[in-house]
């Protein structure tokens, strides 16, 4: 089972070793954004506020841990309380805050990657074109991450008045934007559901566009990169097994379980 004994303990482990902290605090990020993904479907405040007291009194901790420590480190929790703005440092809170992002960010990494895995099991010709050329890989990534975006929607307020399709939106409205709907409009991509890894996928919002592209992408990208290049050039196949991947539920599109059976390449 891919999701629980590798994707998640990869990505937030990634996201311990970029900020300096101990390695077995992955658990800890995983489960804070695991618990954030319910509070958004229940819309339960009283359990959004103790899982961000819970956040904020962990990252705390951690910054504590940084100012005593003797060792010169080189990692995000040192640069973040090294950083000064018009030579004023950062105040505990707007770490707190920075790091929120972080980390929510890395939820939907680990997202990303087991639809990755997903669609190479169920694509050996996909699997073996990316074996023999693994340049392919970042298009791969892209393209796929198209067709099956981990993302399902955001909102957004206007900012001013704007006519869509017809229709006049008034300035402050609140919209719902569904990302892999846009991400599948026929009018902007042929074949809009054929994943082909000659297309140009700039007009693809799976980052984002504008003001709101992804800040956490090129991390991003390296990671599900990585991921792809040892997977594939450590296996001759990867395929599906019982039982059945299990879908997460709004606002993921990601996956609850992914069981799949990996045959190693001879060494």
């Amino acid at each position: 089972e891919l999701i629980e004994n590798f994707v998640t303990p990869f990505v937030f482990k990634t996201l311990c070793a970029l900020l300096g902290w101990p390695d077995q605090q992955w658990q800890c990020l995983a489960g804070w954004v695991h618990g954030n993904q319910e509070v958004a479907f229940s819309q339960d405040a009283v359990a959004g506020k103790a899982l961000a007291d819970l956040f904020s009194k962990h990252v705390r901790a951690n910054l504590d841990s940084h100012r005593v420590s003797l060792d010169n480190t080189d990692d995000a929790t040192s640069a973040l309380l090294d950083m000064a703005i018009d030579g004023e440092k950062l105040t505990d809170d707007q770490i707190v805050s920075i790091l929120r992002n972080w980390a929510a960010g890395h939820g939907t990494v680990s997202v990303a990657l087991g639809i990755l895995l997903l669609h190479l099991a169920r694509d050996p010709d996909l699997q073996n074109q990316l074996r023999s050329e693994p340049s392919l890989i970042p298009a791969a990534i892209e393209e796929i991450l198209r067709v099956d975006g981990p993302l399902v929607a955001n909102r957004r307020i206007t900012t001013r008045e704007v006519e869509i399709q017809g229709r006049t939106i008034p300035k402050g409205e609140n919209l719902t934007l569904i990302w892999i709907a846009a991400n599948r409009d026929p009018r902007i991509f042929d074949d809009p559901e054929v994943i082909n890894l000659e297309r140009r996928t700039d007009a693809s919002l799976v980052w984002g566009q504008g003001i709101h592209t992804c800040l956490g992408a090129p991390l991003a990208r390296i990671e599900m990169r990585v991921v792809l290049e040892e997977v594939l050039s450590r296996t001759k196949c990867i395929e599906m097994v019982d039982p059945a991947p299990r879908r997460a539920v709004y606002p993921s599109n990601g996956l609850e379980t992914l069981h799949l059976r990996l045959k190693l390449a001879m060494a």
